[in-house]
């Protein structure tokens, strides 16, 4: 019977690798979740996050305008990528200048020690995420006709691969960037360039994206589907899902899941014996709504385990 069990196993991780596979190498997006921009002057605790554009400018006479955009990672199960461009739109009318340039920056998770998180409904100039000083890279933006209402279809792509595998790789559940206008005193023009938000109409038309490809399957991916780590199958889970893992001796395990925040919304204690152990589990049930979670297998005996899952 354990011998029909562990075949069985075999078939399921093998239809698992063939389906983790087939969505490697295919280009995937992912739609900004926030997006807003922050004012200085009289402005510094002005929240921006509803407005229907945001703004970049830097100039000698008044504090900058500092757009923000986050993109969540909870639909990104490659554990890195191949490739990834962020796309955003701009208006930048004639009237004003020809050319204007843009500087890319990190938004760092924290900030040496500090957290460094935003939310568009609060932030405020005051209260602004601090960015890495040397830009990802620089776009000279063009101008376009003066056009009413605001002509948002110039689009510019960064390539932001790298970026996007150090949050991967650090587990981060979304990344933000921000973006300047490049300092007068540097070479900026001193020209105000608009960007395309969630709000601006047509609706979400002109809100930035990142386009990215996972990488194939490699060894360190391999290595997730040894039968003693924890395997969650589907994963994302939509409604019912199995939880199997292989125990060398019997034990009384514990079994605990948290959000990403840290909060735990389900916990229970199992008696196990030595081989293959399966449970399958209703994510309604255990009230595991849409986002990212992390499921924890403690044994005393045959170590802990420890797999991170997204609800669809």
């Amino acid at each position: 019977m354990k011998q029909k069990h562990f075949f069985d196993f075999k078939i399921a991780i093998a239809i698992l690798f063939i389906m983790i596979l087939q969505t490697t190498g295919r280009a995937q997006t992912i739609k900004v979740s926030e997006d807003t921009y922050v004012y200085g002057a009289a402005n510094t605790d002005v929240n921006y996050g509803s407005g229907v554009e945001a703004a970049a400018r830097d100039t000698l006479s008044s504090v900058p305008r500092i757009s923000y955009f986050k993109f969540p990672l909870s639909s990104v199960t490659a554990t890195s990528v191949t490739n990834a461009k962020i796309k955003f739109f701009v208006y930048l009318p004639s009237s004003t200048a020809v050319t204007e340039i843009l500087q890319i920056h990190k938004v760092p998770k924290k900030f040496g020690v500090v957290a460094n998180d935003w939310s568009e409904s609060t932030v405020t100039y005051t209260t602004r995420p601090r960015v890495i000083p040397t830009p990802i890279t620089e776009v000279i933006v063009t101008s376009v006709p003066v056009a009413s209402p605001n002509n948002y279809t110039n689009f510019y792509e960064v390539d932001v691969t790298a970026y996007l595998n150090e949050a991967l790789a650090a587990g981060d559940t979304d990344i933000s960037i921000a973006i300047k206008a490049k300092p007068k005193v540097d070479g900026g023009k001193d020209k105000q360039v608009r960007l395309g938000t969630r709000e601006a109409l047509p609706l979400e038309q002109y809100s930035a994206s990142i386009t990215y490809t996972p990488s194939p399957l490699g060894v360190n991916d391999l290595s997730s589907l040894n039968p003693f780590s924890l395997q969650v199958y589907p994963n994302p889970i939509k409604a019912m899902f199995s939880l199997t893992r292989t125990f060398n001796s019997s034990d009384l395990i514990e079994v605990a899941i948290y959000d990403v925040l840290g909060a735990q919304v389900a916990k229970f204690k199992e008696a196990v014996n030595t081989g293959v152990w399966s449970k399958e589990l209703d994510a309604q049930a255990l009230n595991m709504n849409k986002g990212v979670y992390i499921i924890k297998v403690l044994s005393q005996s045959n170590g802990n385990s420890v797999s991170k899952v997204i609800v669809d």
